[in-house]
């Protein structure tokens, strides 16, 4: 099952005996539980609400953890990873994560409101301001990199490569064009071209 910002799976077993096994299978995997929060029993307490078992557990891999600060110290506003274990209004026991592309998507749509005063990637004014459209012979040699994830790839980076290659302006990605009218494709699967006499090759 999947949500909008996480994914999961409904289990058969108790949400005591969910919680237990999440996280032995946490440890497994190199992850200690940080953090432990029994949201249910703090409502309770503050609001005098009652609510179904929802558990929220705060995991962490110390080398992860490590390697991911020293690259991008701010990376800890997202950690500890936290893995919720609830009951749903039915009884039924749900584990679920948080979607990393869904986290992915947030932060885009927060880049396109910045910029264009919208979250719709195919608004008017992204598309004035995108490159795309001014591709022309006079436009120089271009290199494009789009990652797995990068939701620009199929976006921006795939539609620039097409319009690159019309004009016949040099463009590759990660492997090199065979000349204007040929391609190498990229391991993200962009059609790269390229004039090799025009990048120097």
């Amino acid at each position: 099952m999947s949500g909008k910002y996480s994914f999961g799976k409904t289990v058969s077993t108790s949400f005591d005996e969910t919680v237990a096994r999440a996280t032995e299978a946490l440890a497994k995997e190199g992850f200690g539980v940080l953090t432990e929060i029994d949201v249910a029993a703090t409502l309770k307490k503050k609001l005098g609400r009652d609510m179904p078992p929802y558990r929220i557990l705060g995991a962490c891999n110390p080398q992860f953890a490590h390697r991911a600060i020293e690259l991008e110290p701010q990376i800890g506003a997202l950690l500890p990873c936290n893995v919720v274990v609830r009951v749903d209004a039915t009884g039924k026991t749900i584990v679920e994560i948080m979607d990393p592309d869904a986290v992915l998507q947030l932060f885009v749509a927060s880049v396109l409101w910045a910029y264009t005063g919208s979250r719709d990637r195919n608004s008017a004014t992204l598309r004035q301001m995108s490159t795309i459209d001014h591709a022309t012979r006079d436009f120089p040699p271009t290199f494009i990199s789009g990652g797995n994830s990068d939701p620009f790839t199929d976006a921006h980076s795939r539609p620039f490569a097409t319009r690159l290659s019309r004009p016949c302006v040099g463009s590759w990605a990660s492997s090199r064009g065979t000349g204007c009218g040929g391609g190498a494709r990229s391991p993200h699967g962009a059609r790269a071209r390229g004039d090799a006499s025009r990048r120097g090759a």
